[in-house]
C-alpha cells in the first residue's frame, strides 16, 4: 500500500503516469488524466527501445493537449 501511495503521489506531482515495462517486458506506456467526473485518461504505448528523452517529452505534451481537448466531453 505504501509503494502504491508513493507511486500515485509521484504521478500527481509529475502530471502523467508511466508504465515502464511493469506490465509487459519491452513495452512502455504514458498516460494523462482528463478533467472528468469519472476516472478517465488517454494513453499511448510503444516499444521501450524506441523511447528517447525528447520523444517522451513530445508524447506527454501531445497527451496533455489531447486530454485538454477531450475533457469537456468527459464531463457530460
Amino acid at each position: 500500500i505504501d509503494d502504491l501511495r508513493r507511486d500515485l503521489f509521484a504521478i500527481r506531482d509529475r502530471g502523467f503516469a508511466i508504465d515502464d515495462k511493469q506490465n509487459t517486458i519491452g513495452v512502455t506506456c504514458f498516460g494523462v488524466a482528463l478533467d472528468s467526473e469519472q476516472p478517465t485518461a488517454v494513453s499511448t504505448t510503444l516499444l521501450s527501445q524506441r523511447i528517447t528523452p525528447d520523444l517522451s517529452v513530445h508524447l506527454v505534451g501531445e497527451l496533455r493537449q489531447l486530454a485538454t481537448q477531450l475533457s469537456p466531453f468527459a464531463r457530460t
